[in-house]
């Protein structure tokens, strides 16, 4: 079963308290969505370079994401093949996805969609970096429709310890390049 494997992003441990996120639906059109957001002792510049260092994300944030390759890029559009893997009990579930990205450093945001529909009929979302006194506020958005879907609140459960534990991953690479 390939469940919500998509954002960026994600594996399965504890929630840290620090980090906050929600998962809700499917809503009328079968949508589900997870949203987080966490405060981290680092700059935005350094927050912009973890979110966006495609490259290298399969490195910081291993097992759960174990490709990321940048396909294409031209000007603030950049396409990233990652694939993603969760554990469901004693199973492994992998799903591989195509992202189109944006990204508007002076907006502070990035925008992202699968555009392979391979594993998922819809997942697409958002980033935002936004400055705080101590250091950077990030937050995070996705909607998503699987296409393997399972009961709705196995989806839900699933889809949020697997954000919960890609901020956690992201906080702590930003933390480790910002020298704390």
């Amino acid at each position: 079963m390939k469940v919500l494997l998509c954002s960026l992003l994600l594996l399965g441990s504890l929630a840290h308290a620090d980090i906050d996120v929600e998962a809700s639906g499917p809503n009328s059109q079968g949508i589900f969505t997870v949203q987080g957001a966490f405060d981290v002792e680092a700059s935005t510049s350094v927050a912009w370079g973890v979110l966006t260092d495609f490259s290298h994300m399969a490195e910081f944030l291993y097992p759960s994401v174990t490709e990321s390759r940048v396909k294409e890029q031209e000007d603030n559009r950049i396409y990233v093949n990652q694939t993603f893997v969760a554990k469901v009990l004693f199973f492994d579930h992998s799903a591989n996805v195509l992202f189109k990205v944006m990204v508007s450093p002076e907006l502070g945001s990035i925008e992202f969609e699968d555009v392979l529909h391979e594993d998922f009929d819809l997942c697409k979302g958002f980033w935002r970096v936004l400055p705080t006194p101590y250091g950077s506020e990030i937050t995070y958005s996705t909607q998503l429709i699987p296409k393997q879907n399972g009961p709705n609140f196995i989806v839900r459960r699933i889809s949020r310890k697997m954000a919960v534990n890609l901020l956690n991953l992201l906080k702590a690479e930003m933390e480790k390049r910002q020298g704390r």
